[in-house]
């Protein structure tokens, strides 16, 4: 039933949403040869979402801040965590929380603020 609705979802939001790409880096661990930082590799996550603004209400400047974005996005490949990066209508911004949405122990949609 919850993949039923998971990919309901997804059907829904690329109807109705927009493209999304999340970016994260892995890696940067030191070189022991050289004491210098390793390249980083930039890994990415394709999806859709549904960029919302928050209500008045949620806004409290210190979690929330005004100009955050809430965007619903669908389940992808791997959970986007905090610290994350993600770009919307060709704009990128910075995940700051992820809440999930779930039924029955497995993944529906995440909720990201994201933040410019």
């Amino acid at each position: 039933m919850s993949v039923d609705l998971a990919l309901t979802a997804s059907r829904l939001l690329a109807q109705y949403g927009e493209a999304i790409t999340f970016t994260y880096y892995t890696g940067g661990t030191l070189d022991p040869d050289t004491g210098r930082p390793s390249t980083e590799v930039e890994n990415t996550i394709s999806g859709y979402g549904y960029p919302a603004n928050y209500h008045g209400f949620e806004i409290n400047g210190t979690a929330i801040k005004d100009g955050d974005i809430k965007l619903i996005c669908e389940k992808v490949s791997s959970r986007p965590l905090v610290g994350w990066f993600v770009t919307v209508d060709s704009k990128r911004y910075r995940v700051m929380n992820v809440k999930k949405v779930r039924r029955s122990a497995e993944d529906i949609v995440y909720i990201c603020q994201i933040r410019s």
